[in-house]
C-alpha cells in the first residue's frame, strides 16, 4: 500500500507541474482526431484523439485535451468517427520472392489451365532475350488446377509452350519446381545427375528426369538462373511493399533474405524509399547447393550488421526442415497413414542443432520452418539446447508455421520462450486439407494450427502471409479465420472449430504478438506515446461488425512514423 501511495503522489506532482507550467507540452506535427481508435495497449484500450511529432506518438487521448498540443503549425486530420488501430504486422513473408515474381512471371493458380498456359506464351514471346522464365505459383504437385482440370506435371507440359526458353515455375507450396527440357540441361540437370543432400530430382519409372525438382534440388535451378540485379530488386520491393501498405501491413519479417535483397532493401532505406519496418531472416549456408551461393550466405550472416539501418534490421538465421503440406514432404514422429514412411528431413537434425546453438551464442536467433510434429520437436530440441549451453541471453527464436503440434510438446514453447508463428491464410478448408487427412488421419490432421491451447499455455505468438506462397497477402481474411476457423463470408466446413479465439485476441496477436517476433515490441505494436506512429484506418470497426463481415474490410491510410504511406478507400 506504501509504494502505491507513493506511485500515486509522483503522478499528482506531475499533474501538477504540467499545470503550472514546469513541464513544457510538446506541439504537434499531424494530429488525428475525432476517431474511434482502439489502441491495443490493455492499460488504455480506446482514445479519441492522437498527436504525432517527429514519426512518434507523443499524446494518446481525448479530443478535449489534444488541443494542448496544437497551434497554428500544427496539421489537422479530421478521422469522423473512422476506426483506427495499430499496424499489422506480417511476421512470415517472402517479398524478394514477390519481387522476383513481379519481374519475371506471377501467375493467378486459381486460372483454368488454358489461362495459364496462354500467360506463359505470351511472356515468352514478349521476352525473346530472356534466357529464364521464371515465376509461380501452380500447384504442379497436385495436378489439379482451375475447375478441377488435371494437368501432367512434366518437364513436356513447359516444353509445350515455351521450347525456346529456360522455364522454371515455383509449385505454391513453395518447395519445388516444375523445370522445362531446356531449363534442365542450362542447370546441368539430366537424368543421372545425383540428388543432392536435402533434395531431390524426381525420375519416372524408366529413369528419366520428370522436371520436378524439389527441396534443396531447387538450388541447381535458381542458383544457376539469371540473377536480378539490385537495382532491379530495389524497384519490384517499392511495388511489393507498396501492395502491402496498402493492406494496413507496416512491419515485416522478411524470411528468406539473402546479399541482394539486403543491399536492395538497404538501398531503398538510405534513399528514404523503405516504406515498411523491415526484420530480415537470412538464409542459412546449408539452405543453398553451389559453393558460391554458400559462401556468400555465410558472409552475410557474419556481415549482417553492415545492413542494420533505421528501418531494416537483420535479426534472424532462417532454417527449412521439413516441407510443405501434401505430398509426404512432411518429418513425422509416426509414419504416414498406410506405410512406414515418417518424412525426410531437409537438413540434417545435428548440422541444424549445433548451427542453432552456435548461432544462439552469438547473439543471432533462428528461425525454423517446420510443419509436421517430428519437424517441430526438432527445432524445439534445437533451442532448448542452445539455452542449455549460453543461457537465456535476450536472443529470441521462431518455429514457422507450427501446424502439426504434437499435444505433448505445447507446454515447451511457453517454457523456452519461443516463438510460435502461425499461417492463418491456410486455416478455412480447402484441397490440401483433404489430402493431408488421407495422408494424416483424422487425429494428427485435428492438431494443425492450436492457436488457442498455445494461447491458454502462456507461449508468444505471431501471424505471417508466407507471401507469395500465398497468393493474396490480405490480412482481413485471415484475422476472420482466427475467429470462425472457417473460409470468408462462413461456411458449413470447418477447421479446428477449438482453435478459435477473440477478435481482440486475433487483433492483439497481429500487432504486439508478431511486434514481439520482430523485436519492436517496445517501438511498434500499440498505439501509446514513445512509439512509432504506425497506424491504419479502416473502413469498419472491426470491433462492432458481424464476425463473417471482417474478411470484406478495406484500408483508407496506412500511416508509417507519422507519414501516410497509402491512401485509399474514402
Amino acid at each position: 500500500m506504501i509504494r502505491i501511495s507513493f506511485i500515486y503522489l509522483f503522478i499528482a506532482l506531475v499533474n501538477s507541474a504540467v499545470i503550472q507550467g514546469a513541464v513544457a507540452v510538446e506541439i504537434a506535427d499531424t494530429v488525428y482526431r475525432r476517431g474511434n481508435i482502439y489502441t491495443v495497449n490493455k492499460y488504455q484500450p480506446w482514445a479519441e484523439s492522437v498527436a504525432i511529432k517527429e514519426g512518434r506518438f507523443i499524446y494518446v487521448g481525448n479530443d478535449q485535451q489534444l488541443e494542448q498540443h496544437m497551434d497554428g503549425s500544427t496539421k489537422i486530420i479530421e478521422l469522423s468517427g473512422a476506426f483506427v488501430m495499430p499496424g499489422l504486422q506480417d511476421a512470415h513473408i517472402h517479398t524478394q520472392m514477390a519481387a522476383e515474381f513481379n519481374h519475371n512471371l506471377s501467375i493467378n493458380p486459381g486460372q483454368e489451365w488454358n489461362n495459364i498456359a496462354q500467360a506463359i506464351k505470351r511472356y515468352a514471346d514478349k521476352n525473346p532475350d530472356r534466357e529464364w522464365i521464371l515465376g509461380g505459383n501452380l500447384p504442379w504437385l497436385t495436378g489439379v488446377i482451375g475447375n478441377n482440370e488435371l494437368i501432367k506435371a512434366h518437364r513436356s507440359t513447359l516444353d509445350a509452350i515455351a521450347p525456346d526458353h529456360s522455364v522454371a515455375l515455383w509449385d505454391v507450396g513453395g518447395h519445388a519446381l516444375l523445370v522445362n527440357s531446356k531449363g534442365l540441361v542450362l542447370a546441368g540437370i539430366d537424368d543421372d545427375t545425383v540428388n543432392p543432400v536435402g533434395g531431390t530430382i524426381e525420375r519416372d519409372s524408366d529413369g528419366k528426369a520428370t522436371g520436378i525438382v524439389r527441396e534443396l534440388a531447387t538450388g541447381l535451378v535458381l542458383e544457376n538462373a539469371t540473377a536480378m540485379t539490385v537495382d532491379q530488386y530495389a524497384g519490384e520491393l517499392k511495388v511489393a511493399i507498396s501492395e502491402l501498405s496498402s493492406l494496413g501491413i507496416t512491419s515485416i519479417n522478411e524470411v528468406w533474405s539473402f546479399p541482394t535483397t539486403l543491399k536492395a532493401l538497404k538501398q531503398l532505406d538510405d534513399s528514404d524509399e523503405l516504406q515498411m519496418q523491415v526484420v530480415a531472416s537470412i538464409a542459412h549456408p546449408v539452405e543453398f547447393v553451389t559453393k558460391p551461393a554458400k559462401l556468400a550466405a555465410y558472409q552475410l550472416i557474419k556481415n549482417r550488421h553492415d545492413y542494420s539501418t533505421g528501418r531494416l534490421k537483420p535479426k534472424y538465421v532462417k532454417f527449412v526442415l521439413d516441407g510443405s503440406a501434401g505430398g509426404q514432404t512432411l518429418a513425422l514422429t509416426e509414419p504416414y497413414e498406410g506405410t512406414t514412411f515418417r518424412g525426410d528431413l531437409r537438413n540434417p537434425e545435428d548440422l541444424v542443432k549445433s548451427e542453432v546453438v552456435r548461432l544462439h551464442g552469438e547473439g543471432i536467433g533462428s528461425v525454423l520452418h517446420a510443419v509436421g510434429d517430428r519437424a517441430i520437436r526438432i527445432a524445439l530440441d534445437s533451442i532448448e539446447a542452445a539455452i542449455k549451453k549460453h543461457g537465456r541471453n535476450g536472443v529470441r527464436h521462431v518455429i514457422a508455421h507450427t501446424v502439426f503440434v504434437n499435444p505433448t510438446d505445447i507446454e515447451r514453447f511457453a517454457e523456452l520462450g519461443i516463438i510460435a508463428e502461425f499461417s492463418p491464410y491456410f486455416w478455412w478448408p480447402n484441397e490440401g486439407q483433404e489430402i493431408l487427412r488421407s495422408e494424416l488421419g483424422e487425429e494428427r490432421l485435428s492438431w494443425g494450427f492450436p492457436i488457442k491451447s498455445m494461447q491458454d499455455s502462456g507461449a508468444h505468438m505471431a501471424v505471417g502471409s508466407d507471401w507469395p506462397v500465398v497468393f493474396d497477402p490480405n490480412p482481413f481474411p485471415a484475422i476472420e479465420a482466427m475467429i470462425t476457423r472457417e473460409k470468408p463470408g462462413g461456411s458449413e466446413e470447418f477447421f479446428g472449430k477449438e482453435y478459435a479465439i477473440s477478435i481482440t485476441d486475433a487483433l492483439e496477436i497481429f500487432t504486439m504478438g508478431s511486434a514481439y517476433a520482430l523485436y519492436q515490441e517496445e517501438t511498434t505494436g500499440s498505439i501509446e506515446v514513445g512509439k512509432f506512429a504506425d497506424f491504419i484506418v479502416l473502413d469498419k470497426n472491426l470491433l462492432d461488425i458481424p464476425v463473417y463481415e471482417i474478411h470484406t474490410t478495406r484500408v483508407k491510410t496506412t500511416v508509417l512514423e507519422g507519414q501516410a504511406v497509402y491512401q485509399g478507400v474514402r
